[in-house]
Order: C-alpha cells, then sequence, then structure tokens
C-alpha cells in the first residue's frame, strides 16, 4: 500500500495474497503496556521462537493492538513488522483502540492503520485461498445475565471505555433546555455501544447469510468481543460488557471458529458445531490458569491442514487408533520439551504430516527428520481428540 496515496474508506472485501504460508489471528497485545516495561510481548509469551513468522499470510490482530489511539498504536504496528511485513497486517479495532478518538470518526483510525502500510479490517470480509474470515468489533448488548440496565450501570462504574471513548451528538440540548447546540462532542454510552453493536450483528448475519465465494470453503468470524458466554469464564456482573449471547446466529450459520479477544481469558468451547476460541496475550501481569488454551497452538490457521488448493481436499489417516497413539506421542513430546521423530509415527500419519505440515509456520526441525511436537499436536488434534462438548446439543 502506497502511504502517499488519498486514504479513502477501505473495501469491505480483501484478497490476501496466497504465499503458500499460514493466517494468524491475536488479540490483546496492549503494546504499550510492555514497553513500559521494556519488553517483548511475543517473546514474553514463546511466540516468538515457536514460530515461523516469515512463513505468515497475514496476521489478523482481533482488537487492543496498543492501548491508546495515536504515536502508541503507530509505535504497535512498527513493532509487529519485525515479524510480518505491513502489508500482511489486519487491524480489528478492540475498545481500546478507540481511547482518545471518536467512536462515530472510524476514519482517523483507518488512515493511521492506512498510513503504515497494514489493512483496517472493520465490518472488512478477509479471502485466504478457499477460506474467508468475516472480521468486525461486534462490541456487545449488555443483555447476557438478561438485566440490560444493571448491566449498563455496572459498566459505566467499573469501564473506561465511558471516559476515554467519546462520540459526537448532533442537535444533542446541553445545560439549557432552549439552547440546542449543533455539534457537542460527549462521553459515549452504553447506549451508544449497542446501537453499533446492533449495526456490527447485523453486517455478520448478512455476510453469514449470503454464499461462500469457494463454495465450499471454510468460514471463520474475527471479533475483538464475546459471542457466547459458554467461553467467557466464570460469570460476574461485568461479563455483560465482554460477551454477549449470539446463540441463533451461531445456529444459523457454518462457522469453524470464531475468533474472539477483549476478555483476557484463553478458553474455548463448541456452540452448534462452532469453536469459539479465545486469542487473547494480554497484560504482562496477568496470571493465565491451567484451564486456558496454549496460545500458540489455537492463533495459528493452516489452510494447508485442509486444502492443496482451493478445489483439492486432504485426507486424514484411516487409521484412528494409530492416529491416536501419534498424537499422544506428540504430546509426550511437547511435555518434555523434544521434536517428535519421523520415524516413529505411522505410516499413513507420516503421509499426512508431509502434506498438512507442508505450509505451517514451523514445518520441520531444521537439524534432521523431525516436527516441532506443537505443529503435530495442531494438525493431529481434530482428528485424534473429540471436539469439546457442544453447548447447545448432544451430550453434555
Amino acid at each position: 500500500m502506497n502511504s502517499s496515496e488519498a486514504i479513502l474508506p477501505g473495501p469491505t472485501v480483501i484478497e490476501i495474497p496466497d504465499n503458500g504460508g499460514t493466517v494468524a489471528v491475536m488479540a490483546d497485545l496492549h503494546l504499550k503496556s510492555y514497553f513500559w516495561q521494556g519488553s517483548n510481548p511475543l517473546q514474553f509469551h514463546g511466540l516468538q521462537d515457536r514460530l515461523l513468522w516469515e512463513n505468515v499470510d497475514a496476521l489478523i490482530v482481533a482488537g487492543d493492538l496498543s492501548d491508546t489511539f495515536g504515536p502508541s498504536l503507530q509505535d504497535a504496528l512498527a513493532y509487529l513488522t519485525r515479524y510480518v511485513p505491513a502489508d500482511r497486517i489486519y487491524i480489528v479495532p478492540g475498545n481500546h483502540d478507540y481511547y482518545s478518538v471518536r467512536l462515530d470518526d472510524e476514519n482517523r483510525l483507518r488512515d493511521l492503520v492506512h498510513a503504515s502500510g497494514s489493512w483496517f479490517a472493520q465490518k472488512t470480509e478477509l479471502r485466504h485461498r478457499s477460506d474467508r474470515f468475516l472480521c468486525a468489533t461486534l462490541w456487545t448488548d449488555f443483555d447476557l445475565l438478561g438485566d440490560q440496565e444493571a448491566a449498563k450501570n455496572f459498566a459505566r462504574r467499573f469501564m473506561r471505555d465511558f471516559d476515554m471513548i467519546s462520540i459526537e451528538a448532533l442537535g444533542h440540548v446541553w445545560l439549557d433546555p432552549d439552547e440546542v447546540l449543533p455539534r457537542r462532542i460527549f462521553p459515549v454510552t452504553p447506549e451508544d455501544i449497542i446501537a453499533v453493536h446492533r449495526e456490527h450483528r447485523a453486517w455478520l448475519e448478512e455476510k453469514l447469510a449470503t454464499p461462500h465465494f469457494a463454495n465450499n470453503g471454510r468460514t471463520f468470524v474475527v471479533t475483538h468481543h464475546g459471542p457466547h458466554p459458554s467461553a467467557a469464564g466464570p460469570i460476574d456482573g461485568l461479563t455483560p460488557a465482554f460477551h454477549s449471547d449470539l446463540t441463533e446466529v451461531l445456529e444459523q450459520s457454518d462457522i469453524e471458529t470464531w475468533f474472539f479477544g477483549h476478555s483476557h481469558r484463553r478458553l474455548s468451547s463448541v456452540v452448534a458445531g462452532t469453536r469459539i476460541q479465545n486469542i487473547s496475550i494480554g497484560y504482562p501481569d496477568e496470571d493465565h490458569g491451567d484451564d486456558e488454551d496454549d496460545l500458540a497452538e489455537v492463533c495459528f490457521i493452516a489452510a494447508a491442514l485442509n486444502t492443496q488448493s482451493s478445489n483439492e481436499v486432504r485426507e486424514l489417516p484411516a487409521d484412528r487408533q494409530a492416529l491416536e497413539q501419534d498424537f499422544e506421542y506428540a504430546l509426550r513430546c511437547s511435555e518434555t520439551g523434544i521434536p517428535v521423530l519421523v520415524d516413529k509415527l505411522t505410516p499413513s500419519t507420516r503421509a499426512f504430516l508431509r502434506q498438512a505440515l507442508r505450509a505451517c509456520a514451523c514445518p520441520v526441525v531444521p537439524e534432521g527428520d523431525a516436527y516441532y511436537a506443537t505443529d503435530v499436536i495442531v494438525a493431529l488434534s481434530r482428528a485424534a481428540t473429540p471436539e469439546p462438548p457442544d453447548v447447545n446439543g448432544g451430550d453434555q
């Protein structure tokens, strides 16, 4: 992207160039917090060395790249270019990205991102091979617990959003009820958030109802806010400010995975056949429990796992027992920090991995015939382990 060109509202569909690599999705880097400590967040969380970033076709950031709009956001975008070229970075804004900017003036955010050579992906469909990624902040309806007023009041009291994000109110009555000013800037309200949430939800529903450009291709959704309480963790009075219950949308759509951030809890579930996956990095001083997912294993989407091309489907090994044995072997290797030796795998698994990991981030250990254990686990997990229980059907 030529930063000297006139910056106009971005396209609603963006084709991600296919360089034979993967798509990475992560959220809540909050880079300013790490910069204050003089630390590197990707190194801090073990993502710098476990993944070969040069094989990434696209990095989608699902919100809260920095902590405020302005120079810190520019610095954060520059930081990411250590790992991924600027034109392979796609920014879905989170609530923190609107701090010190108006909710109704996204052009300022878009201009800053585009001027850095990256892409602004608000209400945008990204296409990579036969995959589509539907991206939007989403926000929330504050109705998760059925008491919208209580949730709005709780959020006003405890969230900085309502001090840090503003909105222009046209014709708003200010102080004197007889004096109507033509233009005034006010702090954002929960009602403003709900209005934008409805707009984003309507956009998602329309896109999900539109036939896939690749017919049998996969659909992913990437939002900042959460779509279902099953991946929220412990529920409290603030949870409705982070998650909505979009069960109806999930039941009516064919979505492979719905990625989100905001909560900083790396939890997952399956709802109506869709995996709900949090991919938050979070603040440097946060603790992550044993029940949370390994970020390196869930934030990379290898299109090559399912397709050699847009029309040729890869088949999983038919011998499930052998596959499960190989999966257990990979888990033991991961626990002890050693690579998975190719000659220890069954022939069917070897053949599968040769194809499945051809375009993965870290396909082969440089020093010999072995794979990184994390890559093998990711590649085999869908076939060798059951999906988490579907909270909207099936056995609990």
